[in-house]
């Protein structure tokens, strides 16, 4: 299929798989309001072969719901294995294990989408480039994960309700989680664990965001060299719970950042000997 449209396409009973896309199409899927899946949604695959032709693929407008019994397994809108394209403005708010998962695929946009009850919202997997922007993500486990991610940018997402993290870096180099500018920072309320855990990696910066009402730290930092500028943490009420956190941390860049109403406000477990 080349440069053709899946327009409003419906699954009446649930498939392992709604749309799967392979080889050198170029193909559009939209405003398909009730794709039923049990493994994937809409996935599109490349082959990872030099010189192969991959499909280049925009997912967007779509509904996706997950009827599968078993929680593990489901990818919403998964694009992988070298496939490009756009993942944007889709809802995915039944049950599932990921809304979003980009997986050997580089400079991979993920935006606008509203994403619930997912164990995780959207997930990098061994990706270079893309930007995760706009998206709503509520009601999961954690909001991004990013795993062994370069050059990734997380800005401008509502991220509520998380179990886990907001957004974890385990590991991954030289992503932005914010950037300066009105509307880039991520916004991230309610997280059962960490606003944003950078568990592993360097050169990340975390810029411009706004972390309220979490459980452990808004910032957690287990790895070097990175940047924490101009956050905002704020307005949580546990005992013992911290605005920036680093352990085991050196040659981290901590400035400009505004914390309040924090039982610790900095808080360093780090040991030179």
């Amino acid at each position: 299929l080349f440069n053709s449209s899946v327009v409003n396409f419906n699954t009446g009973d649930p498939s392992a798989t709604g749309v799967r896309i392979l080889g050198a199409s170029r193909l559009s899927v939209k405003d398909c309001d009730n794709i039923e899946y049990t493994i994937n949604g809409i996935a599109a695959y490349g082959d990872m072969a030099t010189g192969s032709a991959d499909p280049d693929v925009l997912m967007d407008g779509n509904t996706l719901i997950c009827s599968s019994t078993v929680s593990g397994d489901e990818y919403a809108l998964n694009m992988c294995l070298g496939a490009t394209g756009t993942i944007s403005n889709n809802t995915v708010t039944d049950a599932a294990n990921r809304a979003v998962l980009v997986s050997f695929s580089d400079n991979i946009n993920v935006t606008g989408n509203t994403i619930a009850n997912q164990a995780f919202g959207i997930f990098y997997f061994n990706a270079t480039g893309g930007t995760a922007s706009g998206n709503q993500i509520d009601d999961g486990g954690t909001g991004v994960y990013l795993y062994n991610a370069t050059g990734v940018t997380v800005k401008g997402n509502t991220i509520t309700d998380q179990t886990g993290d907001g957004i974890t870096l385990n590991p991954a180099s030289n992503c932005f989680i914010g950037i300066t500018g009105s509307g880039n920072g991520n916004t991230i309320t309610n997280s059962g664990n960490n606003g944003i855990l950078v568990s592993s990696g360097t050169g990340n910066s975390i810029c411009e965001n706004i972390i309220t009402n979490f459980t452990n730290s808004g910032i957690f930092i287990t790895s070097n060299a990175n940047q924490v500028l101009s956050n905002q943490i704020a307005d949580n009420t546990g005992y013992c719970n911290n605005g920036i956190a680093l352990d085991g941390a050196s040659s981290n860049i901590i400035n400009g950042n505004t914390i309040s109403n924090i039982h610790y406000s900095l808080f360093d477990n780090t040991i030179t000997k």
